[in-house]
């Protein structure tokens, strides 16, 4: 199946490219397993899509998402890829 980053626009066939990310009482959160409506995100695009605000369109909502969740799972990816280097 082909998914689309919502911040880049880029499509990927192979799912471990991209984060599922769900809107769970107005909060986006990472989650692979979540019911619902859920938007496609390269980890590298993860702080782009927030300022642009990517997921009102992806979500179909005009309402402004907390992305606390987000972010938070953003920092911990670049302390791992920190690690890494």
């Amino acid at each position: 199946m082909v998914r689309t980053c919502v911040a880049c626009r880029k499509a990927s066939t192979a799912s471990s490219d991209l984060i599922r990310v769900v809107r769970i009482e107005g909060v986006l959160t990472p989650s692979k397993s979540s019911n619902g409506r859920g938007a496609w995100l390269h980890i590298a695009c993860g702080r782009q899509a927030i300022a642009r605000q990517s997921f009102r369109a992806a979500f179909k909502s005009q309402e402004k998402f907390a992305v606390h969740e987000l972010e938070k799972f953003l920092n911990e990816m670049d302390a791992k890829d920190m690690k890494q280097k």
